[in-house]
């Protein structure tokens, strides 16, 4: 039987050209101890984020963009409506404000944002999707990790 056992989350500079997201959020975690990051999610995903009330927290996390730039953060919470459709941030002040007042699909409460290797990243979560997917969903059987491209 395979389990949900943690997500992989794909950013993109694109949407906030002026904004380096990882330092942004840790900016808000440096003064609050935690910061929202918010899924934007493409509407054809956004039954993949069925699942995010099932996952045991907090868990580690990965992150990663299309610069092949690789991280991890520890997700305390999830916060999504059953439908799955856009909210707004639980804690706007606790959001990186080029975003804050925007409505996502799923929001994460991160902290502990750490900066990984390719190798490390694949050691972690067993490998890196390929594709354009915002959310990822890594599955565990008996005794491996893995997720469908």
């Amino acid at each position: 039987m395979n389990t949900l056992s943690t997500v992989l989350l794909r950013f993109g500079q694109h949407f906030f050209k002026d904004v380096e997201t990882i330092d942004a959020h840790k900016s808000v975690e440096a003064t609050h101890g935690y910061s929202w990051w918010g899924w934007f999610g493409k509407p054809h995903e956004y039954s993949k984020g069925e699942g995010l009330k099932g996952l045991n927290l907090p868990l580690k996390i990965g992150l990663f963009d299309k610069r092949e730039s690789y991280y991890t953060a520890l997700c305390e919470q999830i916060v999504c409506n059953d439908a799955i459709a856009p909210i707004a941030s639980p804690e706007p002040d606790k959001t990186p404000a080029y975003y804050a007042d925007r409505e996502w699909p799923a929001w994460f409460r991160l902290r502990s944002f750490q900066k990984v290797t390719i190798n490390e990243f694949r050691n972690v979560f067993g490998g890196v999707p390929k594709g354009t997917q915002t959310l990822i969903p890594v599955l565990r059987d008996k005794s491996r990790l893995f997720f469908k491209d």
